[in-house]
């Protein structure tokens, strides 16, 4: 059902209930490496509910080392041209599942978090915004595949895409 996280409602499938997948996620190295997601509207504003499962590898920032590409959503006009908005190890996404306390990240707010089963840990969810700079024209689909870095680093977890349109358009 609906629910809202960091402001923003998005249409969540309860994973006890609904006989679908409660998230889309991308298998690292395997089928599917990337998923369409419909959305046949216009939209100022796009909001995903989001994180990633890590594999063993971390990153940690040195000097001025820009944070890899973990996976990329690739934004379709119904004209075939496309934006893409790439996440990034700890400024779009970061780690589901923390043994710190859960803070947001640089472009992203900590939308929601509670004690994981794992004795220490913190699973987290963050919301981050992507300003659609053409948003008289509508939005066919958006693909979420891996990024540069994508299968070093984890497997991205979308829970909710919501689209949003200025008041009064």
């Amino acid at each position: 059902g609906e629910q809202k996280f960091a402001g923003v409602t998005y249409g969540i499938r309860d994973f006890r209930t609904s006989p679908l997948e409660a998230a889309l996620v991308l298998k690292l190295g395997g089928k599917p490496d990337r998923v369409t997601i419909p959305v046949a509207k216009k939209a100022d504003a796009l909001f995903f509910l989001q994180a990633h499962a890590p594999t063993p590898n971390t990153w940690t920032p040195r000097g001025d080392e820009q944070p890899p590409e973990m996976y990329v959503y690739d934004i379709v006009y119904d004209d075939g041209s496309k934006v893409s908005f790439a996440q990034r190890y700890g400024v779009e996404t970061a780690p589901w599942l923390t043994d710190r306390r859960p803070h947001g990240i640089s472009k992203g707010a900590l939308a929601w978090t509670a004690p994981a089963r794992e004795a220490g840990k913190h699973a987290q969810l963050f919301s981050v915004q992507w300003n659609n700079p053409t948003p008289e024209k509508p939005i066919r689909e958006i693909v979420l595949r891996l990024g540069r870095h994508g299968d070093w680093f984890g497997q991205p977890i979308l829970l909710g895409v919501t689209a949003a349109e200025l008041k009064g358009n």
